[in-house]
């Protein structure tokens, strides 16, 4: 059985028509994309005729699986009108100013497809030709803000087995008391089961493969809850309610305050740092160079 398999997807919605910081071309995401398809590692990647193209061009078969899907995947489903209604609410998009030009906001497909990671995920758990003992979801452009070296030189992906016994999130510390990513912060806080100061990173979680359809099933079964009940951030707002809810099956570790990942992977290339869980916070694993 192989170890660990990278998971992935890229589709162009059309950030780069966006206005000011939140713009960004679909050539900026391939050029990062394209340093991220130079791991080893086995990839099970997502994606439209075009990305396969680009990715053929770049990998082999022996350590990619390519599994065809187009953007219209994500219109199809129970959760789409649902998400549409909420970002096209005044009262949503009213909540604090940053929002109405935010890409939750101005792009449709931006929530149905991060708030589709984690079905992803699960997705790939099921045809998944490489036998492997874990998947690890890992954003297309996230070497945008963590050096490429970490995954290639480093070989930090590697020593995940050894970090994660179940399923993890990175986490970063966040104080607030309106809203987290367009998410009622009360509401958030009911729903997670105490005050809410931190928030789950989305730009890579996973764990073992066999408590992935467990914790995709939780993960559903709170998004439709949510989006029922007109509440809606990102998936981050989510995977934070599981994180704080559900401890007996989900680790995690901390990153400052920036939230930028580069620290976790810096801290797993020397294996420091801990693993904690939400119960009282506690230690699960320690002394991780041992």
């Amino acid at each position: 059985m192989n170890k660990v398999t990278i998971v992935t997807g890229l589709w162009d919605i059309g950030r780069d028509k966006l206005s000011n910081d939140w713009a960004r071309s679909m050539d900026h995401y391939l050029q990062k994309f394209d340093e991220l398809l130079k791991i080893e590692e086995n990839m099970i990647i997502f994606g439209d005729e075009n990305l396969q193209k680009f990715v053929s061009e770049r990998r082999g078969n022996h350590n990619t699986q390519f599994i065809l899907r187009n953007l219209d995947w994500f219109r199809n489903n129970d959760y789409y009108d649902l998400i549409q209604g909420i970002r096209t609410n005044e009262n949503w998009l009213n909540q604090t100013g940053w929002i109405k030009d935010s890409t939750q906001a101005k792009l449709s497909h931006y929530n149905p497809l991060v708030m589709s990671k984690m079905f992803l995920l699960n997705d790939a758990r099921i045809m998944d030709k490489f036998d492997t003992e874990y998947l690890f979801w890992l954003d297309a452009g996230i070497t945008n803000t963590v050096h490429s070296g970490y995954f290639t030189h480093d070989k930090v992906l590697d020593k995940l087995p050894k970090l994660v016994k179940n399923f993890h999130f990175v986490c970063f510390p966040y104080e607030t008391n309106n809203e987290i990513h367009g998410f009622k912060y009360q509401e958030l806080c009911d729903l997670a089961g105490k005050p809410v100061n931190m928030v789950a990173r989305a730009g890579f979680f996973g764990g073992k493969k066999d408590v992935i359809s467990e914790i995709n099933n939780i993960y559903y079964g709170l998004m439709n809850e949510t989006l029922s009940n007109g509440l809606m951030g990102t998936e981050e707002s989510l995977f934070t309610i599981m994180t704080y809810k559900y401890p007996n099956l989900i680790t995690y570790s901390e990153i400052d305050g920036n939230g930028l990942m580069g620290k976790f992977f810096e801290d797993l290339k020397d294996m420091t740092g801990e693993v904690k869980s939400e119960v009282s916070k506690d230690v699960v694993v320690n002394n991780l160079d041992t």
